[in-house]
C-alpha cells in the first residue's frame, strides 16, 4: 500500500448554541469556527482521516501541503513507526507543529485499522471497551454559573467534573478556591473534582491553592504553574499530598517526560495525541508512567477524531482513570455523523475499524471553504 495524496478540507463548524440554567454561550464566543479534515489517500482506496480546529492555525494547512505531502507521498502508511521517526527527524530543521505530526500519525493508524478491519484499540492491545468521563468545563465568570453547570452534568450521570478559570490571562486564586469550595459543598463527597488553572499561578499561589484543595479532597491540581519551572513543580509535589498533574504543553513529545518522572516533578503524567505528536508517543509515555508507578491522564483535543484517538489509547492501557470530555460535547463534534457514545458517566470506544467514527461529508462539503488541490 502506498500514499497517493494528502489533502486538507477546511470547513466552518456552526457550533450549536448551548443553553444552561445561567444563560447561553457559543464556542469561543463565535457562531462558527474553522475546522479541518485531513485526508491521507492510498492506492488501495483506503483513506485515513484526522481532524482539528484551525482557528489562528492556517499555517498548519500550508505546512501539510508544502512539507508533509512531499515527504509522505509514495510511502507505505502501515509502516507507522518508521514514518513517525522520519517526520520527527524531519522536524529538526523544518520545525513542524506537533499537531501536524499527530494528525498524520492518527490518519495512518486509521488506515491500518481499516485495512485490517480492526479498531485501533485492539491493534494497540485491548484492555477495556469504556472508561469513566469527567465533564471539563470551559469556564464561567460567576461562581453560580459554574455550580449550575456542574449540577447539570451530575444529573446526567457524570461522576467527575473539572473547572477551568474564568480568566485565562490573570490568576485569581482566592476566587478559584471559593468556586472549588462551592462545588464540593453542592455536589457532595462522592463526585470527583479537579481544577486546571492553565499555568496561571506562581509557586506561592500554587501551594496556597493546593493546600486548600487537599481539605476539599480534590482529585488533582493540573498545570498550576508554567511547566518550564521543573524545580518549582518538584517542590510543589513534595509539599502537597494532593496529586499534581502535568506536563501538558511542554514540547518534545515523549522525550520531555523522563525529566519530570526522574525528578518527581508531577504525580500524574499528562499526554495527548495532538500536543505530543500521535498515538505511538502517547502509548509509549503511558508505559514510562506505568514503570514509575504513575497514571497517565490524557488531555482532550477539542476535535472528534483526535479525541477518539485518545480514547483508543486509553482503552489499550491500564494506568489511566478518566476520559476528559469537553462540555458541552455538542460543541466538539465538528464534522462527524455521530461521536463516541456516552452513557452512565462512561464513554465507549467505537467498535468499527480504524478510528471508528464516520465523517459527515454532506455537512463538511456544504460548509467547505477550502480543499487542497489534487497532487
Amino acid at each position: 500500500m502506498k500514499i497517493t495524496d494528502i489533502r486538507c478540507v477546511v470547513f466552518e463548524w456552526e457550533s450549536p448554541k448551548f443553553s444552561f440554567r445561567g444563560g447561553s454561550r457559543r464556542l469561543y464566543g463565535h457562531r462558527s469556527v474553522p475546522h479541518m479534515i485531513v485526508r491521507v489517500m492510498t492506492d488501495e482506496g483506503i483513506e485515513g482521516n484526522c481532524s482539528q480546529y484551525v482557528t489562528g492555525n492556517r499555517g498548519i494547512v500550508d505546512y501539510i501541503e508544502t512539507r508533509m505531502r512531499p515527504l509522505l507521498i509514495g510511502q507505505d502508511p502501515t509502516r507507522i513507526e518508521e514514518l513517525w521517526q522520519k517526520m520527527w527527524r524531519f522536524g529538526r530543521t523544518s520545525h513542524p507543529h506537533p499537531y501536524i505530526i499527530g494528525c498524520m500519525d492518527v490518519a495512518m493508524w486509521d488506515i491500518l485499522g481499516k485495512s485490517l478491519k480492526t479498531p485501533i484499540y485492539k491493534l494497540l492491545g485491548a484492555y477495556r471497551e469504556r472508561v469513566p468521563v469527567y465533564a471539563s468545563s470551559q469556564g464561567f465568570p460567576t461562581l453560580e454559573e459554574v455550580v449550575d453547570e456542574a449540577l447539570e452534568y451530575v444529573e446526567k450521570g457524570y461522576r467527575a467534573y473539572k473547572v477551568h478559570p474564568h480568566d485565562i490571562d490573570e490568576a485569581h486564586p482566592k476566587f478559584d478556591v471559593e468556586v472549588c469550595t462551592a462545588l464540593r459543598k453542592t455536589l457532595g463527597d462522592d463526585i470527583a473534582l479537579m481544577i486546571d488553572p492553565v499555568a496561571l499561578y506562581n509557586r506561592e499561589q500554587a501551594l496556597w491553592v493546593g493546600r486548600r484543595l487537599e481539605e476539599l479532597q480534590f482529585e488533582w491540581l493540573e498545570e498550576p504553574m508554567p511547566e518550564w519551572d521543573i524545580e518549582g513543580y518538584s517542590k510543589l509535589c513534595d509539599a502537597l499530598d494532593l496529586p499534581v498533574l502535568g506536563p501538558e504543553i511542554v514540547t518534545g513529545s515523549m522525550f520531555s517526560a523522563p525529566e519530570y518522572l526522574l525528578r518527581r516533578a508531577v504525580d500524574i503524567l499528562r499526554s495527548d495525541v495532538r500536543i505530543k505528536g500521535g498515538i505511538g508517543p502517547v502509548k509509549k509515555t503511558a508505559g514510562m508512567a506505568e514503570a514509575f508507578g504513575m497514571n497517565l491522564e490524557i488531555h482532550a483535543c477539542a476535535s472528534p477524531l483526535f479525541n477518539v484517538a485518545n480514547l483508543h489509547v486509553m482503552c489499550s492501557i491500564k494506568n489511566t482513570t478518566y476520559h476528559e470530555l469537553l462540555v458541552p460535547p455538542e460543541w466538539f463534534a465538528a464534522g462527524v455523523i455521530e461521536d463516541a457514545k456516552i452513557e452512565d458517566g462512561h464513554i465507549t470506544v467505537p467498535s468499527k475499524p480504524g478510528l471508528g467514527l464516520d465523517i459527515d461529508w454532506d455537512y463538511v462539503r456544504a460548509h467547505q471553504v477550502y480543499e487542497t488541490p489534487a497532487s
